[in-house]
């Protein structure tokens, strides 16, 4: 394909240098006026197309400027409305503020007054907290020692009941003694 377009170019560019030529006297030159021809009206396509593009490049653009013009102005147009929103907003922002600034002075000096407060309860609980374990610390010392004195009471009613009998006993053997050596 292009490698033989440039050969038929080659040679009609021969050809026609060979016809721009001026040969000696009685010399025969060659002539191509077809050629020539055919060259100039290729040409005068390859330029109409290339003025076709051209001008197609030409209306895309204007078109693309015209359509770009368009979205400029809806946009200012755009801006100009929400700025009158904007203000609106900040006028009816600052109107709202004003109003409920005493308001929100007040309501801050509540938070402040609930957060101390609220120390205050965490403290509470804190102590109540320490104060629950101190007693459930005390309960089971107390538990503890009841424990151990019935244990020690447990231990000395044994110890009273073993002596109980033992005294018994010894009472009866020296009754029995007594008994014997009096008769």
């Amino acid at each position: 394909g292009f490698r033989q377009g440039i050969a038929r170019f080659g040679i009609e560019r021969l050809a026609a240098q060979l016809g721009a030529r001026r040969g000696r006297v009685g010399e025969a030159v060659l002539r191509c006026p077809d050629l020539g021809r055919d060259r100039e009206e290729a040409l005068r396509r390859q330029f109409t197309a290339v003025e076709k593009l051209l001008h197609d490049e030409r209306t895309a653009h204007a078109d693309a400027l015209r359509s770009l013009q368009r979205r400029v102005e809806q946009a200012e147009k755009e801006l100009r409305q929400s700025e009158f929103k904007f203000i609106d907003a900040a006028e009816a922002e600052r109107a709202l503020r004003d109003k409920l600034e005493p308001e929100i002075t007040r309501l801050s000096c509540k938070v402040s007054q609930l957060n101390g407060a609220r120390e205050a309860a965490a403290a509470s609980a804190k102590e109540a907290d320490e104060r629950s374990r101190e007693v459930a610390y005390l309960k089971r010392l107390g538990e503890e020692s009841a424990r151990r004195l019935r244990e020690v009471e447990d231990a000395a009613d044994r110890r009273i009941n073993a002596m109980e009998k033992s005294t018994a006993g010894l009472r009866r053997a020296l009754a029995e003694r007594r008994r014997l050596l009096c008769s």
